[in-house]
């Protein structure tokens, strides 16, 4: 179950990352 938590958590913050890479692109 934690191990899904942090899962959750990494994509999360993959996406957090590509949001910033494409607003840094721009």
């Amino acid at each position: 179950m934690s191990h899904s938590i942090i899962a959750n958590i990494s994509s999360t913050q993959m996406k957090l990352s590509n949001q910033r890479f494409l607003l840094s692109a721009y």
